[in-house]
């Protein structure tokens, strides 16, 4: 009973949370939209559904050969960039409710109610229920948790999990137990699975050490047990992402300059995240709670929960501040922003004790305080995000369905353009694959993620037109509202207008609210449907090799 209990309350919690993020998604548009509004989302989208067809047709065949030829004709695969555990999950979801947008939009939804209904769970050790269950409600109304809840990206797992293992850590500070031990083991791999970020939690046991002194719990076997799991079932992976960093994302060395710009990026997050007042009395609850742990001057129950807690704060925030990947990413706080509301109504509830206020009870002075954080930050903070369409959805509409086996259609947009391009090909595409989609920063130049260095592919437009002939190329669709380099939409504009009898408009969408300028070309001239499909895709700088196929 003592774990079916909190376990009931945890289930309880998703439920009445869940619709409220359902209808917060709602308020955002993203139903109605492309799922790229940020950098990486249509790489996660494309990932899963990868999986999701190789799972329901691909299943006996060379699995790095699907994800190659599912590359060329959908260009966002990111496999091993990632390590697995999302985009799995995404995929086996996707077979139980089917192959849509929607279907990974609840999923999020699901997502961002665990980690709500968590918070509520654990902070019910440390606050009245009332209070438990309005952090909860409040994190879910940050603008914060409103935009990731929008997007199908990795960071609401793994704040989820990051949660999960901290309060197995406690547990197990708690009782000892091997079964504790090997499942703290497992979630933590499991972390470091869904994100390398997770490897913060390694630091967090740290911290935890630090804090309450438990330095006999070195003498338990569970101890090492849990440290076998994590070294031989989560580790691995960080050392492939390494591989596929190499050379495509900057790796900084770290130095006191960019720690401070690292420290000082973390800082400025989370006081725009969160207000702040609701910063400081979060501060204030770390400093009166952790402060006498750290003195060797707390010994209550309570203890261990508020060093699991304020271990990972540490952890996560420190980490980030020496990690090596770009930053600072307001991303990388949101596993930190659960905690530090907790933590603010702790601080809350000191101040409300100590600062004495004729005829007011210690409940009033607390709601006094709590509703100056919530006017501030309804002020200065809160907002609902909009994510319109692009239009990029109705234009892979009207390439529907495919003239001949997988037409290839060129796309030149800028980063977010042609990443809702090509998940709105691939979602509305049957499977088999009917278009392969050609991104304009891959076809046009070469461009690393370090976008100082620009490489043209092409020097004049007679080159271009024999290219886009010898593919041959079906269809293009250029964005005249944004472009990641403009040098390559002129071009590719250039070559079009240039040869009017072999190239037609057939559909415009005009710029309105979010909406891009978007025009697509069809290929009048003389019939090429016959002609086997040439595409090669470079990916010298991630695979050491292109990709390259002959059609079907």
């Amino acid at each position: 009973m003592t774990i079916l209990r909190p376990l009931r309350r945890f289930a309880l919690l998703a439920l009445v949370y869940l619709p409220v993020i359902f209808f917060l998604q709602y308020r955002t548009g993203v139903y109605r939209s492309e799922l790229s509004h940020h950098p990486d989302e249509s790489a996660h989208v494309v990932t899963s559904l990868m999986i999701h067809d190789y799972l329901r047709s691909g299943l006996g065949t060379s699995p790095l050969r699907f994800a190659e030829n599912y590359y060329i004709h959908y260009p966002k695969v990111a496999f091993g960039i990632w390590p697995p555990v999302f985009h799995s999950t995404a995929a086996v979801w996707m077979l139980l409710v089917g192959r849509t947008q929607a279907a990974l939009l609840i999923l999020v939804a699901i997502q961002c109610a665990l980690c709500a209904a968590t918070l509520a769970v654990f902070a019910g050790r440390l606050l009245p229920g009332r209070a438990s269950f309005g952090l909860g409600l409040f994190m879910i109304l940050m603008p914060a948790f409103q935009n990731i809840a929008s997007l199908v990206m990795v960071d609401l797992l793994l704040t989820a999990m990051q949660l999960w293992a901290m309060l197995l850590m406690i547990s197990f500070f708690r009782t000892g137990r091997m079964a504790t031990a090997v499942w703290f083991g497992i979630v933590t791999s499991l972390a470091l699975l869904t994100k390398g970020n997770a490897n913060a939690l390694l630091l967090g046991g740290m911290f935890m050490l630090l804090l309450t002194r438990e330095w006999p719990i070195f003498k338990k076997p569970a101890v090492y047990a849990a440290g076998v799991i994590v070294l031989f079932l989560g580790l691995p992976w960080q050392v492939i992402t390494l591989r596929f960093f190499k050379g495509t994302v900057p790796m900084d060395p770290l130095t006191p300059v960019r720690f401070w710009m690292l420290f000082s990026g973390y800082t400025r997050i989370l006081v725009e995240r969160l207000s702040l007042p609701v910063l400081l009395f979060a501060l204030l609850g770390l400093a009166v709670e952790c402060g006498p742990m750290l003195l060797g001057r707390r010994t209550d129950r309570r203890m261990l929960d508020i060093a699991g807690a304020g271990s990972l704060v540490a952890a996560i925030f420190l980490f980030h501040c020496i990690a090596p990947n770009p930053g600072p990413d307001d991303r990388y706080m949101v596993p930190v922003l659960p905690l530090l509301l907790l933590f603010a109504a702790l601080g809350i509830r000191w101040m409300a004790a100590v600062v004495p206020v004729p005829r007011l009870s210690l409940t009033a002075k607390a709601a006094v305080l709590t509703l100056f954080c919530l006017a501030w930050f309804a002020a200065a903070t809160f907002s609902m995000p909009h994510l319109p369409p692009m239009g990029f959805a109705q234009i892979s509409a009207r390439l529907l369905p495919a003239r001949s086996g997988d037409d290839v259609v060129l796309g030149c947009s800028d980063s977010l353009g042609e990443g809702a391009f090509i998940t709105a090909m691939d979602l509305a595409d049957r499977p088999g694959y009917e278009h392969i989609v050609l991104r304009g920063s891959k076809t046009l130049s070469e461009n690393p993620w370090d976008v100082i260095f620009y490489n043209p592919l092409f020097k004049n437009a007679a080159e271009l037109e024999l290219y886009l002939e010898r593919t041959p190329v079906d269809a293009v669709v250029v964005d005249l509202s944004h472009a990641l380099w403009e040098q390559d939409r002129d071009l590719l504009l250039q070559t079009i207008r240039n040869n009017p009898d072999k190239w037609s408009m057939v559909s415009e969408i005009l710029e309105s609210g979010g909406l891009r300028h978007l025009q697509l070309y069809r290929w009048t001239g003389p019939d090429h449907s016959n002609i086997r499909k040439d595409v090669r895709v470079r990916m010298r700088l991630t695979l050491g090799r292109d990709l390259q196929t002959s059609g079907r």
